[in-house]
């Protein structure tokens, strides 16, 4: 017994003064990859409800660790505070810093946390793993809370949809009813109005004179001017026409010509051979003119009207149809 007690204090003496030793030397670097790790609690929170994100870094003392950390890594949550930092001193010159965040969301929902990368100073370092959160829905599976806070059913109980149907037939209704409520007011009124007397229709003056002024107003823009001449001989054969009752403006310029000579009184028969049939070497056989020539030709035209509309009218007296004088 005495011999196994000594032998076990031998031992004790030895494992001590081994410890003792080592106490003065320096323990060997570590050669680990640096660690991050990343945490939430808790994991089912409801809306508005602050949760603690933590990422821990265990990295050599000689670097900096910084989380790149944006709105996507949180999954869109709100920081409330932080990244709040704490570092503690490891063995072998190596340091554990621990990032918190306080987080919170609002919409009811599963949320991803991560992963999040750390850089160590100025190379990029490991990223954590992702976190599966959820935002729990403060009324789900309470359908029948809810029933009974709408108490006793009424006696007409509708449904939403089809009281906003019938809300929308009647409004409907309203407004068909005030349309018509108007429209009587104003055929009502307008029944005892004595009728607006139009105005005297236009002379064949006035409608000849008013189209060649507005043929005299394109005149400065012209650069062909066939269906000018065209317009100025067709306004001047509708005016014969109306003013003198012959289908001017359905005939041959030969033949228009001819029942001219019988029709028109001689002073007004001068000078209208050589206006048609210049228009129609313009119109027909592309006879070259200038605005110069074509703004004589619309002078023309409109002595010719005035000259046909202020002509002497014979009079009729009363009673001469008849043979009595």
């Amino acid at each position: 017994m005495r011999a196994g007690k000594a032998h076990r204090r031998v031992w004790v003496a030895l494992i001590a003064a081994a410890a003792i030793a080592g106490c003065g030397k320096e323990l060997p670097p570590r050669t680990e990859s640096p660690e991050v790790t990343l945490r939430a609690e808790p994991l089912h929170f409801s809306p508005g409800e602050v949760m603690t994100a933590t990422l821990k870094v265990v990295h050599p003392g000689d670097v900096k660790p910084e989380p790149e950390v944006t709105n996507e890594p949180l999954g869109n949550l709100t920081v409330i505070e932080g990244p709040a930092m704490q570092e503690t001193a490891l063995s072998g010159g190596w340091k554990q810093t621990v990032f918190s965040w306080k987080l919170t969301g609002y919409l009811p929902g599963p949320v991803t946390i991560g992963p999040i990368a750390v850089k160590l100073g100025e190379k990029r370092g490991p990223s954590s793993s992702s976190i599966a959160l959820t935002i729990d829905d403060p009324l789900k599976g309470r359908t029948a809370d809810l029933k009974e806070l709408r108490g006793q059913k009424g006696i007409f109980d509708i449904p939403y949809t089809a009281l906003m149907w019938l809300i929308t037939w009647i409004g409907m209704m309203v407004l068909l009813a005030v349309c018509g409520i108007v429209a009587l007011i104003v055929w009502y009124v307008r029944r005892g109005r004595p009728p607006v007397p139009a105005g005297p229709p236009p002379t064949p003056k006035e409608k000849a004179l008013t189209a060649l002024e507005a043929l005299r107003e394109t005149l400065p823009t012209v650069t062909d001017f066939k269906p000018l001449y065209y317009e100025m001989n067709l306004v001047l054969r509708r005016f014969i026409e109306e003013e003198f009752g012959f289908a001017a403006s359905r005939e041959t310029t030969e033949e228009f010509l001819e029942a001219a000579r019988t029709a028109l009184p001689k002073k007004l028969q001068e000078g209208l051979d050589d206006y048609f049939r210049a228009c129609d070497l313009v119109k027909y056989a592309g006879y070259p003119v200038d605005r110069k020539a074509a703004a004589v030709a619309l002078d023309t035209a409109v002595a010719f009207v005035k000259n046909a509309a202020d002509r002497p009218k014979p009079v009729l007296v009363e009673g001469a149809a008849h043979g009595t004088a």
